[in-house]
């Protein structure tokens, strides 16, 4: 009975070795796995800082182009407020004149 017992033993150890030795074959399988997708991530996330980057400069550009446009048209409207002030002192002066010209024409 005790050789039985040793040798169903001494195949469980020789299972235990085998199983041991595929577990450290796919523990290395995966870690090479989980290696080249962690290179994978790495360059994904690279690729998409970059174009944050572009793009965070790109904003930038156009929010420039916008303020300078945003000034060029306050100076424009600045500049038809005062011809449109102007035009309505002349107005002023032009209505003055034909009710000073109409009671000259009136009284002749």
């Amino acid at each position: 009975m005790k050789d039985v017992t040793l040798e169903v033993l001494k195949d469980i150890r020789a299972e235990l070795g085998s199983v041991r030795k595929e577990l450290r074959e796919e523990l290395g399988s995966v870690r090479e796995e989980l290696a080249g997708f962690r290179r994978d991530v790495d360059q994904r996330f690279h690729e998409v800082d970059q174009r944050l980057e572009v793009s965070g400069r790109r904003q930038t550009a156009t929010e420039v182009r916008l303020a300078t446009e945003m000034v060029a048209v306050v100076g424009a409207i600045h500049e038809l407020r005062d011809v449109l002030v102007a035009d309505r002192a002349v107005r002023e002066r032009v209505s003055d004149h034909e009710v000073r010209l109409q009671r000259l024409e009136g009284r002749t």
